[in-house]
């Protein structure tokens, strides 16, 4: 299913049901089972899915790769969001929209 939502940098996502994720020697498979697709990732890609899946926002997930790839924060961010963005229009994952009154950091 896809949308035409877009991330921002503190949104908090989460898998859609039906999609699943396995690792294979570094490679990432992610299923998509309502859909019937499977979408392939690298060992960054891999790395970005598991951090959105526990939780964490595109910005804090900037923050904790830009120093192990060596990469400006400001650089990683945009990849990063692109990223999620693909995940978000392939109907992958979903932006987690949080009742007013709450803030994130």
């Amino acid at each position: 299913m896809a949308t035409s939502s877009t991330a921002s940098p503190g949104d908090r996502l989460s898998v859609c049901e039906g999609v699943s994720t396995r690792e294979f020697d570094g490679e990432w498979v992610v299923l998509d089972l309502a859909g019937g697709n499977y979408f392939g990732l690298d060992d960054l890609g891999g790395t970005i899915w598991q951090h959105l899946s526990a939780g964490r926002s595109p910005f804090e997930i900037a923050r904790l790769l830009g120093p192990k790839y060596d990469v400006d924060e400001a650089t990683i961010l945009r990849d990063v969001l692109a990223l999620v963005n693909e995940f978000i229009s392939r109907g992958l994952v979903q932006i987690n929209r949080e009742p007013t009154g709450q803030s994130t950091p």
